[in-house]
């Protein structure tokens, strides 16, 4: 997690905290890095929550991004989700279970449906992957649950020329803000999601 400074700016400025969910198997310093100059920059309050390495279970991942809302949401702080690739579906996932406490979710090439394919259809014996694909049907299993105005607060965001690990059509929620950024490949999408076209991201959170 970023640490706190005491800079110039107003305390208000520190007062929009965003959880960010990294991909699986991803290490929590290249998003620690890319994120760094949000706070001062921006106002955003980054705490980088990588439960894709830290636990083995789906419901303890998901428990553990919700008690983190509620833990940042404290005397009126707001909440926003940003999750890249296995960590999309994870923020969405927690923002159905915490739709009042969370301001708006980002999901970064993740998977939000299993859909018509079936590389899914398989029983790992990798405990992550298991997480991982109960996550992906957990979320298609909810989604209906959300309002229309609750899907205005989703963003996604998918590479033009397509992807190697996530069907582009699974990416996309209908009523959602559906954003394609002109890049190609998995991780070069993430990583050009939160530089390259970081603008995106903030004045969707900001809006």
């Amino acid at each position: 997690m970023h640490s706190l400074q005491n800079t110039s700016n107003s305390s208000d400025r520190v007062k929009h905290s965003v959880i960010l969910i990294p991909a699986l198997k991803t290490n929590s310093a290249i998003f620690d890095f890319v994120t760094k100059n949000w706070q001062n920059k921006y106002g955003l309050s980054v705490h980088i929550l990588n439960v894709w390495n830290t636990e083995k279970d789906f419901p303890l991942m998901l428990e553990k991004v919700a008690n983190k809302i509620d833990e940042l949401s404290k005397n009126g702080g707001t909440v926003s989700l940003i999750g890249a690739s296995g960590g999309g579906n994870m923020a969405t996932n927690a923002f159905i279970q915490r739709k009042r406490k969370v301001n708006k979710v980002i999901n970064i090439c993740g998977r939000m449906r299993v859909g018509k394919h079936t590389d899914l259809d398989i029983s790992p014996n990798d405990k992550q992957l298991k997480a991982y694909i109960e996550s992906i049907h957990f979320l298609e299993s909810n989604i209906a649950s959300l309002s229309s105005d609750d899907k205005k607060k989703i963003m996604t965001i998918r590479p033009r020329f397509g992807q190697e690990f996530v069907p582009v059509d699974t990416v996309t929620i209908d009523g959602g803000n559906n954003i394609t950024i002109p890049t190609f490949e998995h991780i070069l999408s993430i990583v050009a999601a939160l530089t390259i076209f970081k603008k995106l991201l903030i004045s969707f959170i900001e809006s």
